[in-house]
This record gives C-alpha cells, structure tokens and sequence, in this order.
C-alpha cells in the first residue's frame, strides 16, 4: 500500500501559545493604554484600587429626579386627565 502524501491539521491556536509582546506594545500604544508585565502589576493593582476608592467617595456629577417622584406633577396629570374626561361628559362626548 502506497502512501502519496499526508494531511496533518494543525491548530496553530492550541500550539503557539506565547505572547507577541512587540504587538501587543505596539497595540497598546496605538490604542492609547499601556502593556503591563509581571513586575508592574502591583502598582497597577494599587493604583487602580485607590481610584476607586477615591471615586467612591466622590459626589455624583449630576444628580437626576424623576417626574415622576413630584408630587406636583402627579396631581397636574390627574387633573387635567379628570378635566378632560369631567368636561367630556358635561358637553356629551361620551
């Protein structure tokens, strides 16, 4: 039995596991962040956690209500509603 030739699938993602660092560099520049490695990541770590609590403890920056938690428009939408419907039955379009 001959043989002519020999088709091998390979998965180069299950393989070639190592790190491109030189395009990860490159991408974290063009990207605006940073290539962190082993030696940076307790400061990153500290430095993120201490933003985090000064964000915390910030104020909000804007502060929203709802129209819907007013008291005032509340009773101007039922009344108007109850205008509308009182109204309706006075002039008999009901």
């Amino acid at each position: 039995m001959d043989c002519r030739f020999v088709v091998y699938e390979e998965k180069r993602e299950t393989t070639e596991t190592t790190s491109d660092f030189a395009y990860l560099r490159m991408l974290a520049k063009n990207s605006g962040g940073e290539l962190l490695d082993e030696s940076a990541l307790k400061e990153t770590v500290k430095r993120l956690s201490e933003a985090a609590a000064i964000e915390a403890n910030a104020p909000p920056i804007i502060k929203r209500k709802r129209a819907w938690d007013r008291t005032l428009i509340f009773y101007l939408l039922f009344g108007i509603l109850g205008m509308e419907c009182f109204l309706r039955r006075r002039w008999g379009m009901v």
